[in-house]
């Protein structure tokens, strides 16, 4: 990428950041309406952690991370092991796209797949 594209996607991240953690919660609060999952939430402004509980022991845990140095999300499940990888952005014309796993993935795809964490899933 070209210094210019940098300074695009340093611009545009940090508020992909905010709009993903929200995304994230809402798609955790749809799968607790149907569902019996409880899941807590512990956020900052560079942090997202979910936690799902059972009978009031957190079983499964996804953490997110927005790193704005490189800029990228990095997550991590512990569910019980540990899997973790990283969500960086891409410009293409004024649009950022997310890359997960080095492919151009659409953000509910990127969403689904992290959640599936907190189900045991992933």
């Amino acid at each position: 990428m070209t210094d210019r594209e940098w300074k695009a996607v340093d611009s545009l991240a940090e508020d992909e950041w905010e709009i993903f953690k929200q995304k994230v919660k809402v798609e955790c609060e749809h799968m607790a309406s149907v569902t019996s999952m409880d899941f807590r939430y512990a956020e900052t402004s560079a942090t997202l952690e979910v936690q799902r509980f059972e009978n009031g022991v957190a079983m499964k845990v996804l953490r997110l991370r927005f790193d704005p140095a490189v800029p990228r999300i990095v997550w991590q499940c512990l569910n019980p092991s540990e899997k973790k990888g990283w969500i960086t952005f891409q410009l293409h014309g004024a649009n950022l796209f997310y890359l997960f796993g080095n492919v151009n993935t659409p953000v509910a795809e990127i969403i689904a797949r992290l959640t599936m964490c907190l189900t045991g899933q992933l």
